[in-house]
């Protein structure tokens, strides 16, 4: 049955001309159709990977262009430093623990409160370098003892914090005897190495 079927479609197609013509155009455009199906699939996938790979030049373009303007912020900060701020720096947390700059600054203090500085000791200052790469603060104390008034004391103690280098201000005793007051201070003051 199935054959007598396929003998009539034969025969109906050679003896139609229209027939013939129509088939032909339908299994030609189904022909084309599977082709393009074939041909675009892979270049669909193309395009989308070539789309990805433009906005991923895109992204990388977006970041070095803000790195850029970050790295030209910070050379802009750099360049306003003055040497004078440099050395300020450098004098705020040195490299060494040189006590006596520091020793300097505190008998002008006490020059300016009318102060007498008895003793100044200094405790943990180490003469070797450590040999760690990580560059940490690192502190000497010095225990002073003045001798004055308590105006004098009071405004040498309350002007350590206005000295440039970095300090604190540790223990402190304060002791009478007539009308000299006396006080006892420890400072730790520091540095990097």
């Amino acid at each position: 049955m199935k054959i007598n079927f396929l003998v009539k479609i034969k025969n109906y197609y050679l003896s139609s001309e229209t027939f013939r013509e129509v088939s032909d155009l339908t299994l030609l455009s189904l022909i084309t159709t599977l082709l393009l199906f074939m041909v675009a699939k892979p270049l669909a996938g193309a395009l989308i990977t070539y789309a990805g790979i433009v906005s991923e030049v895109r992204n990388v373009e977006e970041n070095l262009v803000n790195r850029a303007n970050r790295i030209q912020e910070a050379s802009n900060k750099i360049n306003k430093l003055t040497s004078f701020e440099i050395d300020r720096i450098k004098t705020a947390l040195p490299l060494s623990p040189t006590p006596l700059p520091y020793i300097a600054t505190l008998e002008k203090l006490a020059a300016a409160y009318q102060v007498n500085l008895n003793i100044i000791t200094a405790k943990e200052l180490p003469l070797q370098e450590s040999n760690s790469s990580l560059r940490v603060p690192k502190e000497v104390i010095l225990t002073t003892k003045i001798n004055g008034s308590f105006a004098g004391i009071q405004g040498f103690l309350a002007d350590l914090k206005n000295t440039t280098r970095v300090s604190n201000l540790g223990r402190l005793i304060l002791s009478s005897s007539e009308n000299v007051l006396s006080a006892e201070a420890d400072i730790s003051v520091y540095y990097l190495r």
